[in-house]
């Protein structure tokens, strides 16, 4: 049984960390498939923005000449299995994350100072999704490291584009923030027509509005939980999930997250541990075995 990941590539920018516990991030794009890559695979700016067809280059990208074990003994996705990215030059979802613009300045945000995009940075990023096009994915997922919809025109324009040929399905990890109620018919009429599924993470991190503005700092409760039940109008509970990253701020809400938005929407919650605070998840322990 080979790992889920051989057949996921992720294009984002290198990133190490400085003497505290931020990140910092290099102008250099790192292209990931799981570990198999020898090593993971770095292309400079001016490399990439040439690349018309985007899939084509990644099939290009050296493979893993031989089964290796896994690296994570005990991880949940290689599920103790070999990687055998061995003559598989399927690929059959990438993740673009080359956008850092964000609306927010979250408690314990891994990018917290580099949620701006420069103009180079936002025209790379769009010329990568437009180079997606044409080989029939299974699934295109949108920034998952800033706001997917924080360049709401673009962004939509560009999903006007697709078509079934380019991929089965869209997924938005996304705060919910930018959206309004326009833009998600429009995003249902372009599901609808193009045949393209839609699917969203709508990372919530409460259960209270003062607990929110203390995590998701500077978003609108009230605005997000409106936009959350639009969506579940739109493209029903079984394609969107809420994200719940356990902090400090909000450890208090854990025991009343699942059944908050399983009673109120009806969808299911994924719950997470912040790494900034490895020791909260030790703290927390019975309430999330409970709740799991």
């Amino acid at each position: 049984m080979s790992c889920e990941y051989n057949e996921v590539m992720e294009l984002t920018y290198k990133y190490g960390f400085s003497s505290g516990k931020k990140c910092y991030l290099e102008d250099v794009i790192q292209l990931s498939r799981c570990c198999l890559l020898e090593p993971e695979w770095h292309i400079g700016y001016n490399d990439l923005i040439c690349k018309q067809d985007i899939v084509e280059y990644i099939h290009e990208l050296p493979l893993l000449s031989f089964p290796r074990e896994t690296l994570i003994s005990g991880h949940p996705i290689c599920n103790n299995s070999k990687c055998m990215l061995v003559d598989n030059n399927k690929i059959h979802t990438i993740i673009v994350g080359l956008s850092l613009a964000c609306n927010l300045k979250c408690y314990n945000c891994w990018y917290d100072g580099c949620h701006y995009d420069s103009q180079k940075k936002k025209d790379l990023y769009f010329h990568v999704l437009y180079g997606l096009k044409g080989h029939n994915l299974n699934k295109i997922v949108l920034t998952n490291k800033g706001e997917p919809f924080f360049y709401l025109k673009e962004t939509l324009n560009y999903l006007s584009s697709l078509s079934i040929n380019d991929t089965k399905e869209i997924e938005a990890v996304t705060n919910g923030n930018c959206l309004n109620k326009e833009s998600i018919n429009l995003l249902k009429s372009i599901s609808k027509e193009k045949g393209i599924k839609f699917s969203f993470v709508f990372s919530m991190d409460a259960v209270t509005e003062d607990t929110y503005r203390k995590t998701r700092i500077g978003g609108d409760f009230n605005k997000v939980l409106t936009n959350l039940s639009l969506c579940v109008d739109a493209f029903s509970p079984e394609n969107i999930l809420v994200s719940f990253t356990c902090k400090r701020t909000n450890k208090n809400e854990i025991s009343l997250v699942r059944s908050f938005y399983e009673q109120n929407f009806g969808l299911n919650t994924q719950i997470s541990f912040d790494s900034y605070e490895p020791e909260l998840q030790q703290e927390i322990k019975d309430i999330y075995f409970i709740e799991s």
